[in-house]
């Protein structure tokens, strides 16, 4: 009987601390996506409420790209992120959140640009 009611209480404990922490529900671009042209934004959609206290775009040759982003003041389960022009290429973002609990949480996800006009001139054939 102890371990039945151990058992319940470590279920109860580990299901508050999972339910304090708000993962990524959805992105756009989503991870691994290829675009055919730079994204206008960069949203994050999150399961609760959040800060964004830290987001950084990154190109593949490590250069930090500008974004309008500013860190959260409120918490909010979606972020809208607006990046200057991007280049073909391949992406990273990573961000950075923060809980009504106070605990962080950081993770990334990548996409790549690769827009047609830039590559229907190689060969000089319109496709």
């Amino acid at each position: 009987m102890k371990i039945k009611s151990l058992y319940v209480l470590t279920l109860l404990l580990f299901s508050n601390l999972l339910l304090a922490h708000s993962n990524i529900k959805s992105s756009s671009p989503s991870d691994g996506e290829i675009l055919d042209k730079s994204p206008e934004v960069i949203s994050l959609a999150f399961l609760n409420p959040v800060k964004l206290i830290k987001f950084k775009l990154v190109s593949s040759d490590q250069n930090t790209v500008k974004t309008d982003f500013k860190p959260s003041m409120v918490d909010r389960s979606d972020f809208r992120i607006i990046p200057e022009e991007l280049p073909n290429g391949q992406y990273t973002v990573f961000w950075t959140i923060m809980g009504v609990d106070g605990h962080k949480m950081k993770n990334e996800f990548k996409f790549k640009v690769m827009k047609m006009a830039e590559t229907e001139h190689h060969d000089g054939h319109e496709h």
